[in-house]
């Protein structure tokens, strides 16, 4: 799911913008070190322990498990997400999109 919102940033940065990704959280610690798709893994959840600065998005696909994980970060001061909507992504005009929303590109109707 990560990289499915790397690229929408991606895309997105072509269009209209100029936002940086950092690097990659990932609880397989075994990959900390390494790069995907050009971007560091910088750790697991852990590493962000004492970094409540930090801008993330929440790149899971499961809502349960998404929602766990917000709740752990904001017990550790993360108190803001981002929302990565892709600019070419179809948004009805009477949705609410709330903070850290993940909205991929359209695929063919």
């Amino acid at each position: 799911m990560g990289r499915h919102v790397l690229q929408s940033i991606r895309d997105n940065n072509r269009v209209n913008g100029s936002r940086k990704v950092k690097g990659f959280i990932d609880d397989r610690t075994e990959l900390a070190g390494t790069s995907a798709d050009g971007v560091p893994v910088l750790g697991d959840r852990e590493w962000l322990k004492g970094k409540p600065e930090i801008f993330l998005t929440v790149a899971v696909c499961d809502p349960r498990t998404k929602k766990k994980i917000v709740e752990e970060l904001k017990t550790w001061g993360h108190t803001s997400f981002a929302t990565t909507i892709h600019s070419r992504a179809w948004v009805a005009d009477n949705v609410r999109i709330g903070e850290g929303t993940i909205r991929g590109k359209e695929s063919s109707r």
